[in-house]
């Protein structure tokens, strides 16, 4: 066997082995992007845990036949992956922001929890705030009843407690 094809082997093995795991896939398009701008994209995917591959597509729909997806449209074109196995909507927002202030990033579509997804609805999962700020909307969503009751259960307490202030006042 030619080293050059155990090395495409061994790329199409750890591909498959990292779309095996992940959740999330998304197909971007490099045309026109810098290395820099790569490195810069490289960096704020990595603070997700988030790994992005350069691979031939040759070699990615080699890998990618396995999952038994059509994911062939998004793989015309220079194409990188951005291969994550946490929170689509991180990843989604990354790409998205990254997109909009560097022109020649373009996203194709993707693969979240098994579903084809195309770029409006990558772009919808980036608008979604994030689960921290979820969390504070439900708590707050839970805790504004409470209060609102305890206002109004307090409200003829108060009163009542005002009056006879008053009353005990008026009587000095």
């Amino acid at each position: 066997m030619a080293l050059g094809h155990y090395i495409k082997e061994q790329m199409v093995k750890a591909f498959e082995e990292k779309v095996s795991r992940s959740h999330v896939i998304i197909f971007c398009g490099t045309q026109g992007l810098k290395a820099g701008e790569m490195d810069e994209l490289r960096a704020e995917m990595g603070k997700e845990k988030v790994n992005l591959f350069l691979i031939k597509k040759t070699l990615a729909a080699r890998a990618l036949k396995k999952t038994k997806m059509d994911v062939t449209p998004f793989l015309n074109g220079d194409t990188f992956y951005a291969i994550g196995r946490d929170d689509p909507l991180a990843i989604s927002k990354i790409l998205v922001n990254f997109a909009r202030s560097h022109g020649a990033l373009k996203i194709k579509g993707g693969v979240i929890d098994k579903k084809i997804v195309d770029v409006n609805e990558i772009r919808r999962y980036a608008s979604i705030p994030s689960r921290e700020v979820l969390i504070q909307q439900l708590i707050f969503g839970i805790r504004a009843p409470m209060i609102n009751l305890v206002s109004v259960l307090r409200g003829p307490l108060h009163k009542l407690i005002l009056t006879l202030k008053a009353i005990e006042g008026g009587k000095k």
